[in-house]
This record gives structure tokens, sequence and C-alpha cells, in this order.
């Protein structure tokens, strides 16, 4: 599978909700119970920048301080 280049050409407060979650809501709401899962999953499909992932790293921890 080929993966989507999302580096420096989607800025990083929108690449969680306009591409990640709605591909990979379930996994990220259910299915995973740990980060690194999820971006291993998100990284097999998207090349992100560092920015990308810290807003995607963001999302994750507080979706965590919600749930706990």
């Amino acid at each position: 599978m080929k993966k989507i280049n999302l580096s420096k050409k989607i800025h990083p407060s929108k690449v969680f909700y306009k591409y990640i979650y709605p591909l990979f809501g379930k996994q990220f709401l259910i299915e995973c119970d740990k980060y690194e899962d999820f971006a291993q999953i998100v990284s097999g499909h998207f090349i992100l920048d560092s920015e990308q992932w810290d807003a995607i790293l963001i999302e994750w921890e507080e979706k965590e301080q919600i749930l706990s």
C-alpha cells in the first residue's frame, strides 16, 4: 500500500480531524490502548512531519485524560 504524504502539505491543527480521525476513529476510541499502537496504524498509511505527530499526540493525551 502506498503511503499518502501529508508532511508539510496539511497544517498540524487540521491533520487529525480532517484525515486521521475519519479513517481511524474506531481505533482511536476503542481498539488501541496505547499511543504507540495507534501511531503504528497511522504511520502505515500516512507520512507526517513532527508537528503533525505532536498534534495527534495532543489529541491522544486529551482522550486519555477524559477517560481516566
